[in-house]
């Protein structure tokens, strides 16, 4: 009989279960899930004794849709346990945030697998640490005792794992650990030249005038842009503050079709401007301009702004970018609810299928089509409020 390790929690089991497996040279080894796992190029749905003629490693689930796999069965599992020699089972869901409070039915371990359990692992993602318990915990709603609030730290993170994980599960195994996943610690940055693009060329047409230029009292009489272009200042002196990070070039675009932004008549003047005579042809023009000058300048990511989400903080768009410069992914984005939003980063890999965008085709298209290549900030979504009325900030 296989050696079967169980993992759940939050943020990091995926990578957590590769690394894992990985580490397995000479072991036949599934990887499978109770919940739902990205669907690989090669998995299978049934296995048997020829499942590891050409490979140690399979994954092994039932297609839930284009995207998803989910449970294979009992039967498959079965099946499973008694070929391998390592069966590793994702048994929890938490929609890319780093902690999570499981409900009654997570993590989800089919009963027959009790006392055949080698070890459960319990992943916490350290990205969660300094950062407001509602927005960086799944299901925060259901752990009244603490204020939605409240700033996480470690002691934050133990005591949900011993709460919510730990004793719940201690009856179906007397192995349980916690695994405090940290990917800034072992991961290597390879970008060297960060393009931060404002797209500006909107009409606002709801807004009955052009909100990108309108001093707003409570922005201190600033502008919508400038407000933006100010935050990525911000931004890019906090890269200069970590050692990590400051030697990443980075360089700003306005991308528009307003004088007082391509002539550069605001105070803050440290941007390369570009006029989108295509604007017109929908957001997708002001992209393609952003990406082309970018190119020109040598970037390898390309971070994309809009200007009218004030309330976002500088704080969280630096974190964002630095995550996603540690994940190894070539996409990263913010996340609220169930829904990916801008500010969206991308690396090179991503340059072609952003210049095929059309009309008002925005990058989200690219995430949504590459969710498994995304690393996801999730945040309050009261911080991605959007203005579209003069009502919306007075």
């Amino acid at each position: 009989m296989s050696k079967v390790i169980v993992v759940c929690g939050a943020g990091g089991k995926t990578s957590y279960i590769k690394r894992l497996s990985e580490s397995y040279k000479d072991k036949k080894v599934v990887i499978t899930t109770t919940a739902k796992i990205f669907k690989p190029k090669k998995y299978t749905e049934n296995i048997d004794l020829h499942s590891f003629d050409n490979d140690n490693i399979i994954v092994l689930g039932r297609e839930y849709d284009d995207k998803k796999l989910m449970y294979a069965g009992d039967n498959e599992l079965k099946k499973a346990i008694d070929f391998a020699d390592i069966v590793l089972i994702e048994a929890d869901g938490a929609k890319y945030y780093p902690i999570k409070i499981p409900n009654n039915e997570e993590p989800v371990i089919p009963e027959f697998l009790y006392g055949k359990i080698y070890k459960i692992v319990i992943v916490m993602g350290l990205h969660s640490l300094e950062r407001k318990f509602k927005e960086v915990c799944f299901r925060y709603n259901l752990c009244s005792e603490i204020d939605i609030e409240k700033i996480v730290d470690l002691e934050t993170i133990e005591y949900i794992a011993d709460k919510y994980y730990i004793n719940k599960l201690k009856n179906k195994c007397d192995n349980i650990s916690l695994y405090l996943n940290d990917f800034t610690k072992n991961n290597n940055i390879t970008y060297k030249k960060t393009a931060f693009i404002i797209l500006a060329s909107g009409n606002s047409k709801r807004f009955k005038g052009n909100k990108l230029i309108h001093r707003f009292k409570t922005l201190n009489n600033k502008t919508l842009f400038e407000n933006t272009i100010n935050k990525i200042s911000d931004v890019r002196e906090l890269f200069k503050e970590d050692d990590n990070l400051k030697n990443i070039e980075t360089s700003v675009i306005a991308v528009s079709i307003y004088d007082e932004i391509i002539n550069k008549t605001f105070e803050n003047k440290d941007y390369i401007s570009v006029y989108n005579d295509n604007h017109n042809e929908g957001i997708s023009s002001s992209i393609k301009f952003g990406i082309n000058e970018a190119i020109k300048i040598n970037a390898d990511s390309f971070a994309f702004f809009v200007c009218d989400m004030p309330v976002l903080e500088s704080y969280d768009i630096f974190n964002m970018l630095k995550y996603f410069y540690y994940s190894y992914k070539n996409i990263g984005a913010m996340f609220t609810g169930e829904r990916p939003s801008n500010p969206a980063v991308f690396s090179s890999k991503y340059i072609n299928d952003i210049l095929n965008l059309e009309h008002d085709n925005g990058a989200l298209k690219i995430i949504k089509k590459n969710i498994d290549d995304c690393f996801f900030y999730t945040i309050d979504e009261n911080k991605l409020k959007d203005i579209d009325t003069r009502e919306d900030l007075n």
